[in-house]
This record gives C-alpha cells, structure tokens and sequence, in this order.
C-alpha cells in the first residue's frame, strides 16, 4: 500500500510499523493522520471494531482494501466510517485517487461550495432532457472525473437506462421505501454500473405496479436516500418529469443547479415561464438555483437569448448547439454521445456546462 501511495509526486510518505500489543491502528501513534488504510487480514474485525470506538468526529478518514473473501468485514468498515472501498490486486492509480478525494475535502477544495446535485427538467415535452442528463453525467464521470450517479426520477417510463443501453435491476423507488434499513453498503445493491463507472438508478420497467407498498413520506424518503448517495459520490445527476410529484419536488428542493431545458419556440418560452413560476412561487425555490439550458440552439430563431432572459428573469442563460446527426446516432446506439464521437460539437458545449457549474 505505501508503495503505491509512493507512486504518486502528490504525496510524502512516511511508513512506520506500529508494534503496540494492540489492535487499534492508532494506538501509539505520535500524530493523528489525515487518513487511515486498512489493508484487510485475519485480524481486521479487531481492528475495524477498535477504529469504530472513537468519536466519529475524531477518527481519520477510512479507505479500506480487501477482497471479495472480506465481504463479511464490509458492513462493519462501513460502520467504522469508510470513505471508500479499493479490492486486491491494487491499483495505485485507484488508490491516488480516493486519497486525493478526501485530501480535497480535508484542504476544503471540495466543500460546500461545490456543485454536487445537479437536476434537468423539460420546460415542454420533447425538449431534450433525458439526452442530455445522460450525457452531461457520463461527461462528468468521464471528463470531469467525478464519481457520478444518474437518477431517473420518472417512475413510469424510466427513459434513461435506454440512452446507455442499461437495464435497472431494482427498482430506485423500492429504495426509497426501504431507506431506513439502507446504508452505503447495502444501497449498491440498487444502482447499476455502466462500463464508465457511472452509476445509475432508474424505475425497473418490469416491476412497475410490484414496488412495496408503504405509508410513507417519499419526499422526506428521497432526502434520507440522497443523503447515502452523497457519501458515496462526488456528483449526482437527476432528471425529473415535468409533471411534478412529491418525490420531483422534493428532488428540486435538493438540487444545488436545476437545468429547465428548452428550445426557441414560443411554446416552449411560456412553458418554461410557467414551469419557472411553480418552481419560484409553489415551491419557494431560490431563482438563482434556475438555469434555462437551451437545447439545438440556433442564433437564427426568432426567440432568442435575450427574449429568454427578459421572461424568465435570469442572468444566465446555456446553450447547446444542435448536433442532431451525432445526437441521433448516439441515441439509436445507446453509446454515450463522448463515447461515439468525442470531437462532436454537443461534447464540447457539455463539456464547457459541466465547467460553468462547478461552483455556485
């Protein structure tokens, strides 16, 4: 492990051996570190239990590497506070960069002020919405190398997994109704990973009508849930239906940037008016939070920018090119459009709308 920490220039590593007569990892130890890995073994139970006796505001952060012969030991390093999960043969690059992660958030280059939930929503049927949150996520995961989760918060058609040529194995509102019981751990059970390494949890299209039934608050639920998620990811992507519920409401209330998609139409202009009045007034979101994103943007169309911007009051207005030929083509593959074609004009505007909202 120190080897592949050493493979880094980001780090000055100091190995020490502790013999203590303990199974504390910490006992002894002249200084507290800024992060602790545990490279599992037959004593790590011991180890994992001790670690898990301090405060957990005043234990280091946690990266623990194992195997899938230590998965008895993962619900306990999960109480135990990891942060992150590595398995054996390591990967020093793998490893660099979890370390980097949590050093990020130790040095606060990666606090609060960062964009961290980031939700599309059409202003009119058909505007584009679930092209591009899929898009924008694998671009993210990708380019922007954050670990990200999508979520398709439309619990009857699900149209995300389609754009990545996934199926849901378990249905993301069977999460929510069994939140209480979840943990970081036992909430991977339901998210679904593209060769990427993105994430995603969408609505299982084959148990539409067999979710469980419960007498619960799926706002309140969907806050516990993204609340896990967030442990576990440095970005999260949703798209949510225009017709909103308690579970889309609640989403938005959640979401640190929210991308009311369009096109240059009027139609689509008084839908987005609409759209940006229940989201400002019915549910008392902060305007600044709304950002009209215009889809296959022309600057010939007779609505333009500044017509945008004079309705719907807003500062700041994206666009996206029209890339039909590309967006059609990755839409039929079910290939990530950066993945068919990185060069693609579409690639480059997301690539520059993931920049502009990495920081409120």
């Amino acid at each position: 492990i120190a080897e592949a920490i050493a493979a880094s220039d980001a780090f000055n590593v100091d190995t020490q051996v502790l013999v203590n007569g303990h199974h504390d990892p910490l006992q002894q130890a002249k200084t507290m570190p800024a992060v602790v890995i545990i490279g599992l073994t037959k004593t790590s139970q011991q180890e994992l239990e001790a670690f898990s006796s301090y405060p957990a505001d005043a234990r280091p952060a946690l990266i623990v590497v194992g195997s899938e012969a230590h998965s008895c030991l993962m619900r306990l390093s999960m109480q135990a506070g990891a942060r992150d999960f590595l398995n054996y043969p390591l990967n020093p690059r793998e490893l660099n960069a979890a370390v980097k992660r949590i050093t990020a958030d130790l040095k606060g280059m990666d606090d609060d002020s960062e964009t961290r939930i980031v939700t599309f929503i059409n202003a009119k049927g058909g505007s584009g919405s679930s092209f591009l949150a899929v898009n924008y996520a694998y671009i993210c995961q990708t380019l922007g190398n954050k670990k990200t989760l999508l979520l398709d918060l439309d619990r009857q058609y699900a149209p995300l997994p389609q754009y990545l040529d996934m199926r849901a194995q378990a249905s993301l509102f069977d999460a929510l109704y069994a939140v209480s019981e979840l943990d970081e751990l036992a909430v991977e059970g339901f998210i679904a990973r593209h060769s990427s390494g993105l994430g995603l949890m969408a609505s299982n299209l084959n148990l539409i009508g067999e979710e469980m039934e419960a007498n619960i608050d799926e706002g309140a639920a969907l806050t516990g849930l993204l609340d896990i998620l967030l442990r576990r990811h440095d970005r999260i992507v949703a798209e949510v239906p225009r017709h909103l519920d308690e579970v889309g409401a609640a989403m938005l209330a959640a979401s640190d940037r929210i991308l009311m998609v369009m096109q240059q139409s009027v139609p689509d202009l008084r839908n987005a008016s609409r759209l940006y009045s229940i989201m400002t007034k019915d549910l008392g979101l902060d305007p600044e939070r709304i950002h009209p994103l215009v889809n296959r943007y022309d600057n010939k169309a007779s609505t333009d920018i500044e017509d945008i911007r004079k309705v719907l009051k807003s500062r700041q207005v994206h666009t996206i090119c029209n890339d039909f030929s590309n967006a059609s083509e990755s839409i039929d593959m079910g290939v990530p459009l950066a993945e068919l074609n990185p060069k693609a004009p579409a690639v480059e505007a997301l690539h520059e709308l993931n920049l502009s909202l990495i920081h409120i």
